[in-house]
């Protein structure tokens, strides 16, 4: 791997030897895959990346682009060479080098730690941002972010101190991220996170929950989580592979978030499991993925309004997208 020189990136316990084998173990338990182990390896990885540029909204880039004179509005008074973002979940780190670009753009150099499970991603995100801005002090941490959030936060200076969570929220349940966000955010300190929307304005809810449907059911994502079954032994065929939505049927009025969920029944066949995991029953329904949309009229009960002043929202229909800037209360 080509990582930048210099760099400064750091591997956390959760990608050391043995912690593969403690994550199947768990996930086996469970019955449930965590996510993070379809981004594990570098196949994997670049799989997922062809999979986003595949089936992302064709405007969403230049949301975010649009977006940067939204978000330096509320943040210029803050944002200086001292500023460090870290953002979790960073993924290719597009994004986070198309705000680095903008505020650069403006006269502001901020300075970034981006985290994310899979070390190709974080040198992939460790490019793009510095390429958009060769002056910023750009630093990675691979790891989960979840069990390893105290290293991170020493890995970035506390003076002027901010996060972003893109891909967070739509990809896990509600109540890990509320975890994350006040464990993560420290009072007086900014967070700006993405929210995924279903259209609760358009005409037709059936179609427009088939559009959305359709980024996530089809061949590409099926091939994608076909990868870690087939590293155990598991040749998953593509039809194999169940989605469920819930609930089956939505409103405009419904509070509970639409949730897609992939299933998968385990095979007689013995996998290749590192030594003391056993692999679950044959016939056993293993939870493969889980992502979640919300419903537009959902952003207002998203935070803890005791715990979190509201600076902006940005919304988006078109790209079924929002952003969310708050700032935790002291």
């Amino acid at each position: 791997m080509n990582f930048l020189e210099p760099v400064d990136i750091r591997l956390g316990p959760s990608v050391a030897l043995g912690a593969y084998s403690t994550s199947l173990r768990e996930a086996f338990s469970s019955l449930k895959i965590p996510s993070h182990l379809h981004y594990f390896t570098p196949r994997q990885a670049e799989t997922w990346s062809r999979l986003q540029n595949k089936h992302a909204p064709d405007a969403l880039a230049k949301f975010y682009e649009e977006s940067c004179s939204w978000l330096y509005k509320h943040l210029h008074s803050e944002l200086d060479h001292k500023t460090w973002i870290i953002s979790y979940g960073c993924g290719n780190g597009w994004k986070e080098a198309t705000f680095v670009s903008g505020f650069g753009k403006r006269g502001k150099t901020v300075n970034l730690v981006l985290v994310d499970i899979s070390a190709e991603l974080v040198a992939t995100a460790m490019r793009l941002v510095k390429a958009a801005s060769s002056t910023s002090d750009v630093r990675g941490y691979v790891g989960n972010f979840f069990r390893e959030l105290q290293n991170i936060l020493r890995f970035a200076p506390k003076e002027n101190r901010m996060h972003f969570f893109f891909g967070i929220l739509p990809n896990y349940d509600l109540a890990l991220f509320h975890s994350l966000l006040d464990k993560a955010v420290q009072a007086g300190e900014t967070a700006l996170f993405s929210v995924n929307l279903l259209n609760s304005h358009s005409a037709d809810v059936a179609a427009e929950l088939a559009t959305v449907r359709s980024q996530y059911d089809n061949s590409e994502t099926r091939n994608w989580l076909r990868i870690l079954p087939a590293d155990l032994g598991w040749q998953l065929r593509p039809t194999e592979i169940e989605f469920h939505q819930e609930p089956n049927t939505a409103s405009p009025e419904v509070i509970a978030p639409i949730q897609f969920r992939f299933y998968a029944t385990v095979p007689k066949t013995k996998f290749f499991l590192p030594e003391g995991i056993s692999q679950p029953p044959a016939g056993t329904r293993l939870e493969l993925f889980f992502t979640q949309r919300f419903w537009h009229n959902q952003l207002p009960h998203i935070l803890n309004q005791n715990h979190w002043e509201l600076i902006a929202t940005r919304v988006c229909l078109r790209n079924r997208e929002a952003l969310v800037l708050a700032r935790k209360s002291p």
